[in-house]
């Protein structure tokens, strides 16, 4: 038996507004509608940008998306939107960022017209960029060759 691993990939997210994703994060600062000096996070003097996209619009910048359990961002869904800000510093490293969206509840009963939803805030801090991370390996009794994985 064999085992393939993916990469690992880093997590930076609000919500939909995932900050890893470079098309996403395009897509999301093309819908900014004001920009303002803001507050100072980790040290650094920052500008908020604020604004709002669709789940069309973060669909197309990234295929796959859903809503809900299982929804795609289609028909009214399509059109329903992420309230965003972001908080740059001058380094334009993102020191915070906000979220604010709706999710259509899939446990109704759709047919009976039932068109209620669940509401969501996320708000992400982010600090101490560039700090150098010191990982102390486990000890070698606690550990197993990659090799032998594959056996």
């Amino acid at each position: 038996m064999s085992y393939d691993w993916p990469p690992c990939r880093l997590v930076l997210k609000s919500g939909f507004v995932d900050l890893a994703d470079q098309a996403t994060l395009r897509a999301v600062l093309a819908t900014t509608t004001g920009r303002r000096p803001a507050g100072v996070y980790d040290g650094v003097r920052t500008t908020l940008y604020q604004g709002s996209i669709t789940f069309a619009q973060l669909d197309k910048a990234k295929p796959g998306l859903r809503i809900g359990f299982r929804s795609k961002p289609t028909g009214k869904y399509g059109t329903w939107k992420v309230s965003w800000r972001l908080w740059i510093g001058g380094d334009q490293l993102v020191r915070r960022v906000w979220s604010s969206w709706r999710e259509p509840n899939d446990s109704l009963d759709r047919s009976a017209g039932d068109d209620r939803y669940y509401a969501f805030v996320d708000d992400l801090r982010l600090s101490n960029w560039g700090m150098k991370a010191r990982v102390k390996p486990p000890p070698a009794d606690e550990t197993v060759p990659v090799e032998k994985l594959h056996d």
